[in-house]
């Protein structure tokens, strides 16, 4: 079965708070030649991360689960980064002012590798049914710093956020 994607970078985004921000990989010191922008998650005890909204396309097959998939990486040589997704899909004629994202939070525990800044990629799975082709859907993609497993000490940088899903 055909694939397709939606860069959630590229979708209308807006960072949560003040330890969450967008900054250009070359002031991240990531890279000389590489120009986007990263999205970076500091070490608060808090949820730390980006709201944003996207259409579901027309071919979406609601019977297999979508995933996230992320690209990562952090200055430290070990440690645990809870990561996790909130959202909701809204239809035609539903309201788009809601106070909750009506789903169970989707998560997933990235352990970093032994070295600094080598990248780790990590997928949340989401349920298939929570989405229909043409939802608005909500989304709240974060670090959880306060939970119990997030043990990184450091700033998570994260490179890249997909949503990877079955055509109808």
């Amino acid at each position: 079965m055909a694939t397709g994607e939606i860069d959630l970078f590229n979708a209308t985004i807006k960072p949560v708070g003040n330890s969450c921000w967008l900054e250009p990989a070359t002031v991240a010191a990531v890279s000389g030649i590489h120009e986007g922008m990263l999205l970076i998650s500091d070490n608060v005890p808090s949820a730390t991360g980006i709201k944003g909204s996207f259409r579901v396309p027309a071919d979406y097959d609601p019977n297999t689960d979508p995933t996230i998939e992320l690209v990562l990486d952090a200055n430290a040589t070990s440690g645990v980064a809870r990561c996790e997704a909130q959202y909701r899909g809204v239809a035609d004629a539903e309201g788009l002012a809601q106070t909750t994202y009506g789903t169970t939070g989707k998560t997933v525990d990235v352990t970093m590798p032994g070295t600094a800044f080598l990248r780790k990629s990590a997928t949340i799975t989401l349920t298939g049914t929570d989405l229909a082709a043409g939802d608005e859907v909500q989304f709240y993609l974060f670090r959880d710093g306060g939970h119990a497993n997030d043990t990184l000490a450091a700033q998570l940088r994260w490179h890249h956020a997909t949503l990877k899903y079955t055509k109808a």
